[in-house]
């Protein structure tokens, strides 16, 4: 398995691919987060709520 890890630079280290899409992910979290945040708060608790309720054991 090859693996294509940057090596100088920003990303040396780092997978170019895997980087950019959780760094994008992140962004989008937080302008969701910030931008509705009534909607988010009821996302965000309906998916804890059924998080724990799924997986609590």
């Amino acid at each position: 398995m090859v693996t294509e890890l940057a090596q100088g630079g920003f990303f040396q280290g780092m997978h170019k691919g895997m980087t950019l899409t959780a760094s994008g992910l992140v962004l989008l979290f937080v302008l969701f987060t910030g931008l509705g945040s009534d909607i988010a708060s009821s996302v965000f608790g309906a998916t804890r709520t059924w998080i724990e309720s799924t997986f609590s054991g």
